[in-house]
């Protein structure tokens, strides 16, 4: 992780690897630049754009999709600002495949494109509800022709193989998420039994009120705002934020990075508190590095006070070499998910994900690296002055004065 700033003013903030762009960073065009004012926040690889990213230009206009070799390439959308919007497949920077374009007259267009413009089967519908299908030629209208049953069926197994690229993205997000599933129903067996018992019936807030432990999560310095997992928020319809001490905020999602199953939620009716925790740019992992999760494992059934474990880095990327995580040996469990992992300085360096639970593997539990879920802060614009810290702590902590510290601001989220 790290920071470096060219002679003609560009800017790049980020992840390097042997000198070059590689993982996630943010990329901003200095005045002296061809093009100057653009930005660029997402995935790199070997120094150009590769992977899911964000590319906003000084008119506006905004791309968010895929990305190789530093062009648009793959699915994507790219809204104008003028309103015009193109949602669909790209090629080497230009609208080729299938995609839908609406103009900011009110015309929209459905078909397949070519070096970015409608070549082949399309229909253009007018804003005055007038249609126009058939085949198109560098933006020209050529002849109708109807697709028959064969064509259809050409389409149809076009659009299956869009549809299994797009799940081949988020295969390692939709596994982890089946083993956690898992786990979460052994936790809701061991619950019940929990209940059986007097003490347990009397704890537990499913009884009191009907809300339902969901996860960690930790508060934003100098903020009104909560960072966790998305999927602990995912099918939430009302969200309730407890402290330690007892106050509690009913809560609304504000951003979400669901690839790196991250969400921002914003505390109603809450005062900014000066302490909390904060980012820090250049706040790497490093294998070895003693961390300590802090979270509520296995929810309010335990106990409304949240606790912390300690272990040690063992990889610095996640499952399938995932750039965006890392690995740990602490002891994680579900209800800890969404809480901040930090190390012996007491900084921010991760949000604690998952763990692989099978039988014969133990000790690898997943978290998301603090540079990027800070990614994720740049979709809320309550957030464009949220301290970031540049300096690196010198001093380390026990453990002890770490939990005393930090614990305070270690929240609670309940749904139901």
């Amino acid at each position: 992780m790290g920071s470096r700033i060219y002679p003609n003013g560009n800017k790049h903030v980020g992840e390097w690897k042997d000198g070059k762009q590689h993982g996630q960073g943010t990329y901003i065009f200095g005045p002296k630049s061809k093009w100057a004012g653009d930005k660029y926040v997402g995935e790199y690889r070997n120094g150009k754009r590769n992977g899911q990213g964000t590319y906003i230009y000084p008119s506006g206009a905004k791309y968010v999709g895929e990305n190789r070799n530093g062009k648009q390439h793959g699915q994507g959308t790219y809204t104008a600002s003028d309103g015009e919007k193109y949602v669909g497949e790209w090629r080497n920077g230009k609208f080729h495949g299938q995609g839908t374009a609406t103009f900011a007259s009110g015309a929209k267009h459905v078909g397949e494109w070519g070096d970015g413009k409608r070549n082949g089967q399309g229909t253009f519908t007018h804003a005055d509800g007038r249609v126009k299908e058939g085949v198109w030629k560098d933006n020209k209208f050529q002849y109708v022709k109807k697709d028959p049953s064969p064509r259809r069926s050409q389409k149809r197994l076009a659009e299956r193989r869009r549809r299994k690229k797009e799940e081949r993205l988020s295969r390692l997000e939709r596994e982890l998420r089946r083993k956690e599933a898992r786990l979460r129903q052994r936790e809701k067996e061991f619950e019940k039994k929990k209940r059986q018992s007097w003490t347990a019936r009397k704890t537990s807030p499913v009884v009191q009120d009907d809300w339902r432990s969901s996860g960690s999560s930790f508060y934003l310095k100098g903020s009104t705002h909560i960072m966790t997992n998305f999927h602990v928020i995912e099918k939430a319809r009302v969200i309730q934020v407890s402290f330690p001490k007892g106050r509690r905020y009913r809560g609304r999602v504000v951003a979400k990075d669901e690839r790196n199953d991250l969400a921002v939620v914003k505390l109603l009716k809450m005062r900014p508190r000066r302490s909390g925790f904060g980012f820090r740019f250049g706040a790497r992992v490093r294998v070895g590095e003693r961390t300590h999760a802090l979270g509520y494992p296995l929810g309010a059934s335990l106990s409304r006070y949240p606790s912390m474990v300690s272990g040690e880095i063992n990889a610095t990327k996640g499952m399938g070499d995932n750039l965006s995580q890392f690995r740990t040996n602490a002891n994680i469990n579900k209800g800890n998910s969404g809480g901040p992992i930090v190390n012996d300085k007491g900084e921010l360096v991760g949000v604690a994900l998952a763990g692989l639970v099978q039988r014969g593997v133990e000790g690898v539990r997943f978290g998301i690296k603090a540079t990027a879920a800070s990614l994720v802060l740049e979709q809320v614009p309550a957030m464009e002055k949220f301290d970031v810290q540049v300096r690196a702590r010198k001093r380390k902590r026990s453990p002890s004065k770490i939990f005393r510290e930090l614990s305070p601001y270690v929240v609670m989220i309940e749904v139901r």
